[in-house]
């Protein structure tokens, strides 16, 4: 189920998370956020579970062994000469 709630932002570019979507989601002070822009949408995950969530999506782009990365890296980094 959703919970709307209503923030505003400060002068200084600070949004307060209302205390009830805090602590549905164990967010405590200190606690680390991805934001996410999509269109005229920002989204909030907290950044554990963003990285669960990417965990494993670029896989073999740049190869699939180590040897592979660092061929891959070489060429790139040959390029910036």
């Amino acid at each position: 189920m959703s919970d709307v709630g209503k923030v505003r932002l400060s002068s200084r570019g600070q949004l307060v998370i209302p205390k009830s979507h805090r602590e549905a989601l164990g967010l405590e002070e200190g606690s680390e956020l991805v934001i996410l822009r999509r269109e005229d949408t920002l989204v909030l995950i907290r950044a554990e579970d963003f990285a669960e969530s990417t965990r494993g999506r670029l896989e073999g782009v740049w190869g699939r062994s180590a040897d592979d990365v660092e061929a891959w890296l070489s060429g790139d980094r040959a390029s910036w000469d």
